[in-house]
């Protein structure tokens, strides 16, 4: 389980230095604008201890690991590693807020003979994974992610949907010193949205890594480490140095 959460912490880290760099809203202005003094507590991952993370005194956390029952989900496709879902937020409704959301499997019917049959539709189950086609990392971001997380957004407004190619070369290079005989690749991508959730108007940067199991997985495909941050649309770029170091600040439970 350890292996598992460095993993993704791991990854997260790399992705959330290169939408800092990339962001057009941060500036060092906006970093001088932060309060001089900040206290950070160190919390633990409450499910199972697995992380501790430093988080600004007075904010909330909610979530943590996750282990799906394949007698629920239908299928053990979905239980062959623990998940993590997991947001750092400064108030009860996330007004500002970076959250981890768990990476999922899916199945591409299209490279199955059942499903070339037609025995496998969209939106159906096969071995506990949805069945959906390979999307892009900005298509699976928009149809998948967005949606999840935010069931109740209205007036979306996409501002910028960008590939990370460098990024995806970096994970399957990662991947592949551990796993050589895989036939992994991998896509990346960010987008960024501003919607109205609760009153308020928001702007979010979202980041998300799709793997393809090619032929190895016959079909298989899924997201990996990929978590969003939001904040008011007009306080973003003030609020981006504090995900910084809540980012940073991971240290595993050994």
């Amino acid at each position: 389980m350890i292996r598992i959460v460095r993993f993704i912490l791991l990854f997260c880290s790399i992705m959330f230095l290169l939408n800092l760099l990339n962001s057009t809203a941060f500036s060092k202005a906006s970093a001088m604008e932060q309060p001089k003094t900040m206290v950070f507590n160190r919390v633990a991952e409450p499910k199972e201890k697995a992380f501790t993370i430093l988080i600004p005194k007075g904010w909330q956390i909610e979530g943590g690991i996750m282990r799906i029952n394949p007698l629920i989900q239908g299928g053990t496709a979905q239980s062959i590693a623990a998940k993590l879902d997991f947001a750092v937020k400064k108030d009860r409704q996330g007004s500002v807020m970076i959250r981890w959301l768990p990476d999922i499997l899916y199945f591409d019917a299209s490279m199955s003979p059942a499903g070339q049959m037609g025995l496998f539709p969209p939106g159906s189950n096969y071995n506990g994974m949805t069945v959906y086609p390979l999307m892009s990392a900005e298509q699976f971001i928009s149809r998948i992610v967005f949606p999840f997380a935010h069931p109740q957004a209205s007036s979306v407004q996409i501002i910028e949907q960008k590939s990370l190619p460098k990024l995806a070369q970096k994970y399957q290079q990662r991947v592949l010193a551990f796993m050589p005989q895989m036939t992994f690749s991998y896509e990346a991508a960010i987008m960024t949205v501003t919607y109205q959730e609760g009153g308020t108007r928001y702007k979010e940067k979202i980041v998300t890594v799709i793997e393809n199991w090619g032929q190895l997985g016959a079909g298989i495909w899924g997201n990996k480490e990929t978590f969003f941050i939001r904040t008011p649309v007009k306080e973003f770029a003030h609020w981006q140095p504090i995900f910084s170091i809540i980012q940073n600040s991971v240290q595993l439970n050994q």
